[in-house]
């Protein structure tokens, strides 16, 4: 379920209690989780929490919908910077910033909705919050000579999928995440795969 955004009193009362389930989440596990504990947590009382979400999966449809969000604009932000593999270092400190909810999405989190269609929505959602912006950004460093990618959409569909498959690996695998070591290594990958050698420096 994805909900309309909120403001004042109600956003912060709201963005208070999916702090505190990840919290709850991360030290007691899903299916120990109560929503007296969120509550506990949050500091607010169970009807508060009730006000905001109708369920545990609500919340976790929102935590989810929340960390969607705010990894699409911090990769936004990235590919929007000087240099066009700057979205992969958004990407991996993202990441490394957010182990706690990467990790519930992955091994607790998917499909817990009660909606078969939520994995596609999802899946459509990054395709254009994420992979759109990052494939025009690839476009235009082409296009200035920068690098040199035949297909800026695949390109970018390929370089998040395999930062994905690296920082999410060690993220459930509960490894350290250092995002210092990381990020230097894919982004020569992603010069590599864009033709940065070809096209641009």
């Amino acid at each position: 379920m994805v909900t309309a955004p909120a403001s004042g009193a109600h956003a912060t009362t709201r963005d208070a209690i999916l702090d505190a389930a990840l919290v709850v989440l991360e030290r007691d596990g899903l299916r120990a989780s109560r929503m007296a504990d969120v509550a506990a947590e949050a500091g607010v009382s169970r009807q508060s929490v009730y006000y905001h979400f109708q369920s545990r999966e609500e919340v976790l449809a929102a935590l989810i919908d929340r960390g969607l969000a705010d990894f699409a604009r911090a990769v936004r932000a990235g590919a929007a910077g000087q240099r066009v593999e700057g979205f992969v270092v958004a990407a991996v400190e993202f990441f490394a910033d957010n182990q706690v909810l990467c990790r519930l999405l992955i091994t607790e989190m998917w499909g817990l909705a009660g909606d078969p269609h939520a994995p596609r929505r999802i899946v459509d959602r990054a395709e254009e919050e994420i992979i759109t912006p990052v494939a025009q950004r690839i476009a235009e460093a082409t296009r200035a000579g920068e690098v040199d990618c035949a297909d800026p959409t695949l390109a970018a569909r390929a370089l998040m999928g395999q930062i994905a498959g690296v920082v999410l690996g060690l993220v459930v695998r509960e490894e350290r995440l250092d995002a210092d070591r990381l990020a230097p290594q894919l982004v020569a990958y992603a010069r590599a795969v864009l033709g940065a050698g070809h096209g641009g420096e």
